[in-house]
């Protein structure tokens, strides 16, 4: 019973670690810089600001090694979305790339479209801290940073 649980517990923390490549987060050009788009957080009780996301995102790009800067092709856009309360959030990460910059007909795919990558969201509870929002975007981030470097260092 014992080296059930264990095997269980490992795969259940150890299956987010492994990094897939996708195909759709392979960019042309530069990999190490990534302009960054935070959507507004709007007022809540918790005190997250706009701000406090953009710095979690620089934080964990530059800690791995990707400088924020403009870049004509790709960028990454963070929702986070906090009841007004603050007991309840939800957050997205998404990587975009810009329809013209790959080739790609604007009036099929719009300005930019989102290509195949994995799935990095989340939403829960916060109790009365931001922190908890905060811990959650960046378990979110890690993962895309895994699958978007997986994807691009050969």
């Amino acid at each position: 019973m014992k080296a059930i649980l264990t095997f269980l517990t490992l795969a259940l923390f150890a299956s987010p670690l492994l990094a897939k490549k996708y195909p759709g987060l392979k960019v042309r050009g530069n990999y190490k810089v990534m302009d960054v788009v935070v959507e507004n957080v709007g007022n809540n009780t918790l005190g997250l600001t706009t701000q406090d996301v953009e710095r979690a995102v620089k934080l964990r790009l530059l800690a791995n090694g990707i400088k924020g800067g403009k870049i004509l092709g790709h960028q990454l856009y963070v929702r986070v979305g906090v009841l007004s309360t603050g007991n309840a959030f939800d957050l997205d990460v998404i990587f975009e790339k810009i329809s013209f910059a790959y080739g790609v007909d604007e009036k099929v795919a719009g300005i930019s479209f989102t290509p195949n990558q994995g799935s990095y969201g989340s939403y829960g509870t916060a109790g009365r801290s931001k922190q908890a929002i905060l811990e959650a975007l960046n378990a979110q981030l890690d993962s895309f940073l895994l699958d978007y470097l997986e994807s691009n260092i050969e």
